[in-house]
């Protein structure tokens, strides 16, 4: 099972636009704040992530691509220290024909951990804008390789609230 943690994004800045340099280019820290006690499964200290953030639009007609690697560092829930962890990921996305439709696939990697083998994954979804300000989502991830379920459901609901 995935321990419970609450993190908050403390830098997510954009260097480069695709329009100058091919691909919009960001990076992101987060850090993770200690909220549950270690009853709870948590570690009462700091986790640390950094992230690099690629993407582009392939095609005027929306193909688009999302590449990301990154780094944490996950404090040990018995013991002084940190784990670390590199993430990457690659996704596509693809409207459907018709306006409101797209298809998304996305293949995600996570390095080996002590007491946790590597994991890989691919998830498949479709979205479907009902409205400019909101968007519905369905996918199925299918576990590759490591110790988590083989097939899990995704639903989500994603809301625009204009620029706040």
């Amino acid at each position: 099972s995935f321990p419970t943690r609450r993190s908050s994004d403390l830098v997510h800045c954009l260097f480069r636009t695709q329009d100058k340099f091919g691909f919009d280019v960001a990076g992101k820290v987060i850090i993770k704040v200690p909220t549950a006690s270690q009853g709870l499964g948590g570690t009462g200290r700091f986790d640390y992530s950094g992230f690099a953030l690629a993407s582009r639009d392939f095609t005027k007609w929306g193909f688009h691509g999302d590449f990301n690697g990154g780094v944490s560092a996950f404090s040990r829930p018995n013991g002084p220290g940190y784990d670390n962890q590199v993430l990457l990921s690659g996704s596509t996305t693809s409207p459907i024909p018709g306006g409101r439709w797209q298809y998304t696939n996305e293949l995600v990697y996570f390095s080996p951990m002590p007491g946790q083998d590597y994991r890989l994954t691919t998830m498949h979804g479709l979205s479907y804008a009902a409205h400019r300000y909101a968007t519905y989502s369905a996918g199925v991830q299918v576990a590759l390789h490591g110790d988590i379920p083989h097939y899990q459901v995704l639903l989500a609901a994603s809301f625009n609230l204009g620029h706040l």
